[in-house]
Formats: C-alpha cells, sequence, structure tokens
C-alpha cells in the first residue's frame, strides 16, 4: 500500500510518502520545514511544492496513493486547516479514504518509540545487565503525556501508559496553573513529557512537581512518519478510514476570537 502522511498542526509541517507492507513501512520520501510569518513561508504556500517534491524523490504518481493519514490536531487553528483542507481535495479527487491521527497522540507515540530505541541500546551495551524496562507492564507508575501550547495561557494534555498506550487522560484543554492539580490526582510516580508546552511554564511548577516529570526537548512538535507508526500499531477496529466529508479537526477549545465573541455575550 502507498500512503501520503500530513502534518501542519504546528509551526512544523512535514510530510511523507511511504510504502507499506504488513505492519512495516519503507519511507519513499519525508519532507518537513518551519512555518515563519515573518518570512510569510506559511504552511499553505509550500505545502503543495512539497508534495511535488516527495512524489517525485518516491518514483511514484499522484494516482498511485491509496490511503492519506493526516494530523488533525489539536494545535495551531490555522495549520489544521491547511493540512485538512490539503487532504480533503486530494481524497475527493482521487477517490481514496482517510485516517485521523490526533497530535497528542503523535508526540506520545514518539516518546514510546523513543524509549524503546533507548532501552535496546542499553541492551545491546550491557545485555547482561538486567534493567528496569520502560516498556513492560511491571511499571504502570509512569505515563506519556504531551503537552501543547494553546495560547492564551492554556496546555492541550491527554495521557497515555507506556507499555500499551492505554489513555489515562482524555484529549483536553486546562490553563496551565491547574495542570499540577489534575495530575496530582493520579497515581502515578513518572510522567514522560513531550510537546512544547512545558518550557513555556515550567517557572510556573512546583519542585515537587518537577521532580515527576522526565522531559524529552527533542519531541516538540507532531511528525508524518509517526504518525504511520501510530496507524500500524493500532489495532483493525482502530483503523477505520473516512470519507473525506467526514474529516473534521480536532480543536478541542474555541478560538481566540470565538471565546471573545462568546465573552460579550
Amino acid at each position: 500500500m502507498l500512503l501520503l502522511s500530513v502534518d501542519t498542526s504546528s509551526s512544523y509541517g512535514s510530510l511523507s510518502i511511504v510504502q507499506v507492507e504488513k505492519n512495516t513501512y519503507h519511507c519513499l520520501s519525508h519532507k518537513q520545514w518551519i512555518s515563519n510569518k515573518e518570512q510569510k513561508y506559511s504552511h499553505s504556500e509550500v505545502i503543495t511544492v512539497f508534495f511535488q517534491e516527495a512524489l517525485k524523490e518516491a518514483k511514484v504518481t499522484l494516482n498511485q496513493l491509496q490511503l492519506i493519514i493526516c494530523g488533525v490536531g489539536p494545535g495551531s487553528f490555522t495549520g489544521i486547516r491547511v493540512s485538512a483542507n490539503f487532504v480533503k481535495s486530494l481524497s475527493f479527487s482521487l477517490n481514496i479514504p482517510l485516517v485521523a491521527v490526533s497530535s497528542l497522540e503523535s508526540l506520545a507515540q514518539k516518546n514510546k518509540s523513543d524509549l524503546a530505541k533507548k532501552q535496546e541500546l542499553k541492551t545491546e551495551k550491557n545485555p547482561s545487565k538486567k534493567t528496569a524496562l520502560p516498556l513492560t507492564p511491571n511499571q504502570p507508575k509512569e505515563a506519556l503525556l504531551p503537552l501543547i501550547h494553546a495560547f492564551s495561557k492554556k496546555i492541550y494534555l491527554a495521557a497515555y501508559t507506556v507499555f500499551d498506550f492505554k489513555s489515562i487522560l482524555k484529549k483536553q484543554v486546562v490553563n496551565y496553573n491547574e495542570l499540577e492539580t489534575l495530575l496530582s490526582l493520579h497515581n502515578i510516580e513518572l510522567w514522560h513529557v513531550s510537546g512544547d508546552a512545558y518550557p513555556l511554564f515550567q517557572q510556573y511548577f512546583s519542585n515537587t512537581f518537577k521532580k515527576k516529570l522526565k522531559i524529552y526537548p527533542k519531541i516538540t512538535h507532531p511528525c508524518s512518519l509517526t504518525m504511520v507508526e501510530l496507524f500500524l500499531q493500532s489495532s483493525e477496529k482502530q483503523k477505520n478510514t473516512l470519507n473525506w466529508k467526514n474529516l473534521l479537526p480536532l480543536y478541542i477549545r474555541s478560538s481566540s476570537a470565538e471565546e471573545l465573541l462568546h465573552s460579550k455575550k
């Protein structure tokens, strides 16, 4: 199966064309860029260019695509709309299905993959040494915690178990000063934190709370390749494809303009 994966839900955009065989994939082309308002380098201006380059690099044609994965947020309202409109147009014109992936799940999956790779390296360096495996059901008190900046002093978040990716906290938005209290309600000893929100609000968190956090500064934005991994690791029931009409952005909260309008009523 030839698959296209796209995400522009943050300032970082990415696009991948991959060949899928059962539960493995081979990346034929991967493009990534940064949206820069000052230089007028927006997602909408470059996504088509990068897509054309990716097709050429992968040595495939548009009509060979069989499935499209799209990052639907939460994140930048404008960015989410760019990728959603882009893939909807392709889905409609090519008559191929879509799969929606949450930005929060994408970050958590990247975090999980990073943990697994680090554990493999430890084992290779010292195979005789018994270490506490981060990816076993014997460590239920650790969790993946993606945090995305939602602006207006808010944070998008969700939480998942490290071993089997089960939901601990549903996708939601909270004020930054509510995060510590919310997480204290759960019997988790170590939160593996990804995303771009933590550095923006870390000064407001207590030292006691910070000791329960392990920060991954290199895992800050969703990635189109990670979304492919997430799709392949999902159970068959979770691989629900969508018609282009049914792909919906995952905003979670209203935009600042909408919130201001509602506050005046």
